[in-house]
């Protein structure tokens, strides 16, 4: 469960500048996960959401930890004004997206 998790509250509590990361914020991110397994993949036999849908877990997961640590106090940043915590997490997420080093000399 830590691939799941651990993206999305190192995340949640960076952006949001949070002093600490409390364990109820630990907890939220378990519980959080815990609701994104759908009852496909439940039927399926798996606990966790497929591997392919880490992004998607991973914004949810930061989403509620972020928004935890506004609601605890801790958060010393806050997201732009009128903009809500899942949007915030969106603009904040890396999209890896890599420019080709070589251009194409030869065509086949």
């Amino acid at each position: 469960n830590n691939m799941y998790i651990f993206p999305g509250v190192g995340l949640g509590a960076s952006i949001c500048a949070a002093e600490t990361v409390s364990d109820s914020m630990l907890y939220r991110a378990a519980v959080t996960l815990s609701t994104l397994t759908t009852k496909e993949e439940l039927a399926e036999g798996r606990v966790f959401p497929n591997v392919e849908s880490i992004r998607t877990v991973s914004r949810h997961v930061a989403t509620s930890v972020a928004q935890l640590s506004y609601d605890q106090g801790i958060a010393r940043t806050n997201p732009g004004r009128g903009e809500s915590v899942e949007t915030f997490v969106e603009r904040k997420m890396y999209y890896p997206e890599y420019v080709p080093l070589f251009s194409r000399l030869f065509t086949h």
